[in-house]
C-alpha cells in the first residue's frame, strides 16, 4: 500500500484559526477590568458615546475598535468652581503632568504650553498664564506651588 502526500493538502493540514472573543466596552465601563477579565486576541468594541479617563494596558493581540462616534477623552469634569475678586477657582488640584520639551512640540521656550494641565470651558481652549495677576478672559493660571 502507498500514501499519497499532495503539497496543496499539506498547506490545507497546517492552517490554523486563533478564536477570538469580542466584548463591547459602555460608557462607564472599567476597560482595564475587561482587559484583565478576558485573553489576549480579544476584540474590543467601545461603544458610542463619550468615554473620560480611559487609560488601558492591552494584552497581547488585543484590538480596539470604536462604534461611530464613540469618543475617548482624557479630560476630567471639574465642578464646585467658587468665585473670588472677579477670578473663579477651584481647589484640590494636586495633578502635575509631566512636562514635555521644547523640540517634541511645537511650543517656544519658557512658555507654558509644556505643561499638559489645560482647562476648556464650553469647550473653548484657555491658554496658560505665568502668574494670578496675568489672568484676563480666555486664560487661567495653575498654582504649582500651592
Amino acid at each position: 500500500m502507498k500514501a499519497f502526500f499532495s503539497s496543496l493538502t499539506g498547506l490545507l493540514c497546517c492552517t490554523f484559526a486563533v478564536a477570538q472573543t469580542a466584548v463591547t466596552l459602555d460608557i462607564g465601563d472599567d476597560f482595564q477590568a475587561a482587559i484583565d477579565a478576558n485573553p489576549g486576541n480579544t476584540t474590543f468594541t467601545i461603544a458610542a458615546g463619550l468615554h473620560r479617563l480611559v487609560q488601558v494596558r492591552p494584552r497581547e493581540g488585543n484590538t480596539f475598535a470604536g462604534e461611530d462616534g464613540a469618543v475617548l477623552n482624557g479630560s476630567r469634569v471639574l465642578t464646585g468652581w467658587t468665585e473670588e475678586g472677579g477670578l473663579w477657582s477651584h481647589g484640590g488640584q494636586t495633578q502635575e503632568g509631566e512636562t514635555i520639551g521644547v523640540s517634541d512640540y511645537s511650543c517656544v521656550e519658557g512658555e507654558l504650553c509644556r505643561h499638559p494641565e489645560d482647562i476648556y470651558i464650553d469647550g473653548e481652549f484657555l491658554k496658560q498664564v505665568g502668574s494670578v495677576s496675568d489672568v484676563v478672559p480666555g486664560t487661567f493660571y495653575f498654582d504649582y506651588d500651592n
